[in-house]
């Protein structure tokens, strides 16, 4: 259910805002103790905290490019001329 609801825009949006505006956050999704383990707690810095949303962020503007495209296309498609 996560994998598919990882590509929904909203959720995307979710986890790419919470990240960058909570930098104690370090990883999305299901954490392991091993990943725990030897980790600073520490908030990451707002460089950090890109790297680890950039998945998200890239989806998010895979999404809105194909949206745009498929309606260029449709657009075009149409003959829409005047009268």
């Amino acid at each position: 259910m996560h994998n598919l609801l990882s590509f929904a825009p909203p959720e995307l949006f979710n986890e790419a805002t919470t990240t960058l505006l909570m930098p104690s956050v370090r990883i999305l999704g299901p954490m392991t103790m091993e990943q725990l383990q030897g980790t600073i707690p520490s908030p990451l810095p707002f460089t950090q905290s890109l790297i680890v949303v950039w998945p998200q962020l890239t989806g998010l503007i895979a999404v809105t490019l194909l949206c745009f495209a498929l309606s260029y296309y449709r657009f075009i498609r149409r003959e829409v001329r005047s009268r």
